[in-house]
């Protein structure tokens, strides 16, 4: 436990029933000690008068005392102190590609360019979808290779790179013998950029979530009054109410006044074979599809096949796998 106040007493006065020492013996007696005595928190008369008292003081880093901003001649009194058996959460740390640095149309050149031969020569479907799944990672390993991203926390915004340079410039400004007015400066100049920022973040996210989704954007902002109740079904008797869902509706229908025919459903030997494709369906196909990032055992997603290997004559070798399937 911390308590930190302004007692108005001298606690460098020591004489025998000094405020300062009444004050000690209060501490004492509820096990507390106080952290700050070797520096004082008022200039002109030289006075401790701000105490932080700790009740374990074997977590107490450092004390001692800041200037205050407003130039005042009362200083603030700050300490340190360990935080035994609490960890900071860390962020999830992925594996990914930074699609979005690559230049698309030197990429897709570079792909119209590529020898392919070997997606051809292949015999079967899987050995020809091997073959061209290493050639273009291959390449997509010299411009976005596959990097560790540590992910940021829930709830946070990416700030610009103004917005960066303003925090390295602040902090600059924190070593000792700078000027305090410049970190002032530098302070108020990041806050405004922050709420530059956490703006424009969120306007892109309501556009992109568009009108029909604009709650699910706010509602974690500006909260929520109404607490969904969590309901105490167990899994048996989710199971029971599944399994006789079936029973119970066929008790309330009534029955037919005549027999209804049954009628079986029709058995063909027919089996399923895709139509061939030409590249401008296939490129209309793979816009259309959700941009999907997830790459699963093979390393390819659909956002890498809508940007990068329908262009410029490319997907040839991505038609002839289609054509092979037939």
């Amino acid at each position: 436990m911390i308590i930190a106040g302004d007692l108005n007493c001298c606690l460098y006065k020591c004489t025998t029933d000094s405020s300062g020492q009444r004050l000690h013996r209060l501490l004492t007696t509820y096990g507390m000690s106080i952290a700050n005595t070797q520096h004082p928190t008022y200039r002109p008369a030289g006075s401790l008068l701000d105490i932080v008292a700790v009740s374990h003081p074997e977590q107490l880093l450092r004390a001692g005392v800041t200037r205050c901003h407003y130039g005042t001649p009362h200083d603030c009194t700050r300490v340190v102190l360990r935080c035994a058996g609490r960890t900071r959460p860390t962020c999830p740390v992925v594996w990914r590609r930074r699609l979005g640095r690559i230049d698309a149309d030197g990429f897709n050149l570079l792909l119209a360019n590529t020898d392919w031969s070997s997606v051809f020569r292949a015999q079967h479907t899987a050995d020809k979808w091997e073959a061209l799944r290493q050639i273009f990672l291959g390449q997509l390993d010299t411009v976005a290779p596959v990097t560790r991203v540590q992910q940021r926390a829930k709830g946070s915004i990416s700030v610009s790179a103004p917005t960066r340079d303003l925090m390295a410039r602040r902090r600059l400004a924190l070593r000792p013998g700078s000027d305090r007015e410049v970190y002032k400066e530098l302070n108020r100049q990041c806050r405004a950029a922050v709420r530059r920022d956490q703006e424009a973040h969120m306007q892109r996210e309501l556009t992109k979530a568009g009108p029909s989704k604009v709650w699910q954007v706010l509602r974690p902002i500006i909260g929520c009054k109404k607490e969904a109740a969590v309901p105490n079904a167990t899994p048996d008797a989710l199971n029971d109410y599944y399994v006789g869902i079936g029973l119970t509706t066929a008790a309330s229908v009534p029955k037919p006044a005549v027999p209804v025919p049954i009628r079986l459903p029709r058995v063909t030997t027919s089996g399923f074979r895709p139509q061939p494709i030409d590249i401008e369906t296939l490129g209309q196909l793979l816009l259309n599809m959700k941009p999907s990032n997830s790459t699963g055992i093979d390393g390819v997603s659909v956002n890498m096949l809508q940007k990068f290997f329908w262009v410029n004559g490319a997907a040839l070798p991505l038609c002839r796998l289609l054509h092979q399937m037939n």
